[in-house]
């Protein structure tokens, strides 16, 4: 692992491929990749998310559905900064209920999957351990790694910090001046990206339908998006009545039988 952060390759690679390779002559290492932990903790990832987590856009867009599994997606994002050394990220929604949403799915992967223990201390993290601490809303991590959650409803926590990546949680409801004064100079000293979900909600983040449009096309704003309806969450499902498992497969791409 990297002893300072992500050393500025960006985003950790999705699988060994040719940008790979360049991040390992970079940091002068065999480094790991996205794709390797999912596999390792048994996480299945949606078709569309794994064009998402493969991106090395600088800002990512993904508009989805209600229980599409966007808010897992965005989990599986974080999840293999957390194992990398020393990497600093915010999650950020418009409250910290709905961050915490996010949270403990991490929870259930880092304890569940991985077998980490989670301890009440926040220093001297032995290997295979973890903290959270609801009182700061941060998440530390045996490799020096740490995950804050901030709220829009609480714009004064975010405070100057350099960062190698931020999540945004119901993007459309995060107004724009606190994307572009609070969040995205977070991440230029450290060479960091963003990735924000949500549904369409035309309140306050009108730039969240915009971003999402313009990541559409080819751009030199280095947006990329994606729409991730409900029926594409193969891990939902919902009965409509006299299907048969073959109507289920067929309909999900999945087999069911």
């Amino acid at each position: 692992m990297a002893s300072g952060g992500l050393q500025g390759i960006g985003h950790i690679p999705y699988s060994k491929d040719e940008y790979w390779r360049e991040c390992c002559e970079r940091l002068g290492y065999e480094c790991l990749v996205k794709s390797d932990i999912y596999k390792t903790l048994h996480i299945h990832t949606l078709p569309t998310m794994e064009k998402m987590l493969a991106s090395r856009a600088k800002h990512r867009v993904v508009v989805g559905g209600n229980r599409s599994g966007k808010s897992f997606g965005a989990a599986q994002e974080i999840l293999p900064y957390l194992f990398w050394s020393n990497t600093r990220g915010w999650l950020v929604s418009s409250t910290y209920d709905n961050a915490e949403e996010i949270r403990r799915k991490l929870d259930d992967i880092l304890e569940g999957k991985a077998g980490l223990e989670r301890v009440e201390r926040a220093t001297n993290l032995q290997v295979g351990q973890y903290s959270y601490s609801l009182k700061s809303h941060t998440l530390l991590m045996f490799t020096g790694s740490f995950l804050k959650l901030k709220s829009a409803e609480s714009p004064n926590s975010m405070h100057a910090e350099p960062l190698d990546y931020v999540v945004i949680d119901e993007a459309a409801l995060l107004p724009y001046i606190l994307y572009d004064t609070r969040i995205v100079p977070r991440l230029v000293d450290a060479g960091g990206h963003v990735l924000s979900i949500g549904t369409l909600e035309w309140q306050q983040g009108e730039w969240f339908e915009e971003y999402f449009q313009y990541g559409q096309v080819k751009n030199k704003m280095g947006i990329e998006s994606w729409y991730h309806p409900t029926k594409d969450n193969y891990h939902l499902y919902v009965a409509k009545g006299g299907e048969t498992a073959d109507d289920v497969a067929a309909e999900y791409e999945a087999n069911w039988k």
